[in-house]
């Protein structure tokens, strides 16, 4: 769950409902559309202030491993996973953009930057 609140009167203006409720890592603002993008375990959710529900949401290339890192460039979005991976999003199509392709000739939509870290607690 995000919520927006009104500064001067310190109360909640909209309250945006995340598909991911466990793990809300990052997020990020574009400074020039207003654009918010939330990564968390599973999910990058793009949300639009001006409107009261989440506008587009895509899930993490990177499965369980979580979004680390969230960072707009003009109209792209960079997204660093917990398994190593670098990927974008084009903010003006909301859709991946691929890499490279693969040796079977399919498009691949990331960057392998290493071998990620992840710890996995046991209670």
């Amino acid at each position: 769950m995000l919520k927006s609140w009104d500064s001067e009167r310190f109360e909640v203006n909209v309250t945006y409902e995340l598909p991911d409720k466990e793990d809300p890592v990052c997020i990020a603002m574009h400074s020039y559309n207003s654009l918010l993008a939330i990564g968390s375990q599973y999910y990058i959710s793009l949300i639009d202030p001006r409107q009261p529900m989440a506008a587009h949401t895509l899930p993490s290339l990177d499965s369980n491993w979580g979004v680390r890192s969230v960072c707009f460039t003009n109209n792209m979005l960079t997204i660093g996973g917990g398994k190593g991976r670098i990927t974008f999003i084009d903010t003006r199509k909301m859709e991946f953009l691929p890499v490279k392709e693969n040796v079977d000739g399919r498009q691949c939509y990331y960057h392998q930057t290493g071998s990620g870290w992840l710890v996995h607690l046991t209670y």
